[in-house]
């Protein structure tokens, strides 16, 4: 889980980092694992990660990320009412046991909008398949941009070897045949040279 924590952490921060941004402009990110079991079996409700400095314990590691467990097979009470109240709704329903939710407006809606999207099937479909989309668009918009960059960047480089040929008194023919350029591209290097 761990791994994954990271995984997802780290996703957050290239998804929500604009590619001309700098790295001190990382946003705050939490990565929330709602868990069925009790991954670290110490029967908290949560378990918080905290970074500090090995052999200086009292400093804080603050790098902006966050984790949280919520472990519905909780023991130890370590949350607010209504967050525990949510982690034995979880519980229930995973393990298929009855358990009384009218006294509770907000555990009401949240059943009522589970039930809401388990009856209409194609939602689901329709959230995942349009979440893919979007992912696909940002995934070639930038590809074409990487590929753009490097295209110029390997042109620029080019004509830099281009420059070096001419000074040393290569036939434009020769610096058309090693570098892959045209002759009219070579000839217009030539004269703003």
């Amino acid at each position: 889980m761990e791994k994954r924590i990271r995984f997802y952490q780290s996703s957050i921060d290239r998804k929500t980092l604009e590619p001309a941004e700098s790295c001190r402009q990382l946003r705050e990110s939490y990565v929330i694992f709602v868990c069925t079991e009790d991954y670290y079996g110490r029967g908290l409700a949560l378990y918080k990660r905290k970074s500090v400095i090995e052999g200086a314990e009292d400093l804080m590691y603050k790098d902006g990320s966050h984790a949280y467990i919520l472990n519905a097979a909780f023991t130890v009470k370590n949350l607010s009412e209504p967050a525990l109240e949510f982690l034995q709704y979880i519980n229930a329903r995973c393990r298929k046991l009855d358990i009384d939710i009218s006294d509770s407006e907000y555990l009401t809606r949240i059943d009522q909008a589970v039930e809401d999207i388990k009856s209409y099937k194609g939602k689901v479909e329709r959230l995942i398949t349009l979440a893919t989309k979007i992912e696909d668009v940002r995934f070639y918009a930038r590809k074409e941009a990487l590929e753009e960059g490097l295209a110029e960047g390997e042109h620029s480089a080019m004509v830099g070897v281009v420059k070096r040929l001419l000074k040393q008194q290569g036939s434009l023919e020769d610096i058309t045949d090693i570098c892959g350029l045209d002759l009219d591209e070579i000839k217009k290097i030539a004269e703003d040279e």
